[in-house]
């Protein structure tokens, strides 16, 4: 039988210099390992500061670990360098700020569920609080499954290619090496458009070139959030509370330590 750490290797590319973020990281990692422990993970780090601190907490929690340091200001160049050294036919793609929302029977009956008897060849995983409600899936062209609705990709939700979701390993590397090739072209159209950003893929990746353009291909989401958005209203104030012992409503009110 399969197993789904030989299907799916897990993907970073990113660099973080501000330490609410590190500390955020280093309380998540280990509910992250609960999970995929096992797992290749192929980690690259963007940036010189905290690289220590980042591979250090990496290296203690993912034994399976191949950890870079490559510094080219181009987030897609490194990711298709990183995909050529991915034997997996599956990786798993995550925002650094995408906090654990989920036990390993969680994942493991979704993700068995969409790889093995859906053949997804993407999984959203981004704010699909609102894709999963009553009104949105009467909207949609829905296959109800047991832990996950599936979809074709015309009859997708969002018209963009999500950056944190799973991706067919192949599919990954066309839509990767598509956007190397054409860019240039749209630019200075690209919301956040700067190369060494996964939002400049994100924005590149929507409306005429999003992913309603891949037809028929198979899509999902899960039933359960698995990861929920680190965001500045809740979680950050509940951080800086911590830092500064003065609790407020949220991260606005905290104005004194965001602009120290």
């Amino acid at each position: 039988m399969k197993e789904l750490k030989d299907t799916i290797t897990i993907f970073q590319n990113f660099a973080c210099t501000k330490k609410e973020r590190l500390d955020f990281v280093t309380e998540n990692v280990p509910k992250l390992a609960k999970v995929w422990g096992d797992y290749n993970h192929h980690i690259n780090y963007n940036h010189t500061q905290y690289f220590e601190e980042y591979h250090k907490l990496y290296k203690n929690n993912y034994p399976n670990l191949t950890m870079y340091n490559d510094l080219t200001k181009d987030w897609a160049l490194i990711a298709l360098s990183m995909l050529q050294e991915i034997d997996t036919p599956y990786i798993l793609n995550y925002a650094e700020d995408f906090e654990c929302n989920m036990t390993k029977e969680d994942w493991e009956n979704f993700a068995k569920e969409a790889i093995f008897e859906k053949e997804i060849k993407f999984v959203n995983l981004t704010k699909i609080r609102k894709y999963t409600r009553d009104e949105e899936r009467k909207m949609g062209n829905y296959t109800d499954g047991k832990y996950g609705y599936y979809y074709k990709a015309k009859d997708s939700p969002p018209t963009r290619v999500s950056g944190t979701g799973i991706f067919e390993r192949e599919w990954y590397i066309q839509i990767l090496t598509e956007f190397v090739e054409k860019r240039d072209e749209f630019i200075d159209k690209i919301p956040y458009g700067y190369l060494e950003l996964p939002n400049c893929l994100e924005g590149y990746l929507d409306y005429d070139r999003g992913i309603r353009t891949y037809g028929e291909m198979q899509c999902g989401i899960p039933k359960k959030d698995i990861f929920v958005h680190w965001d500045a209203v809740t979680q950050q104030a509940e951080y800086v509370n911590k830092q500064t012992g003065v609790a407020k409503g949220n991260a606005r009110d905290h104005d004194d330590y965001w602009n120290r």
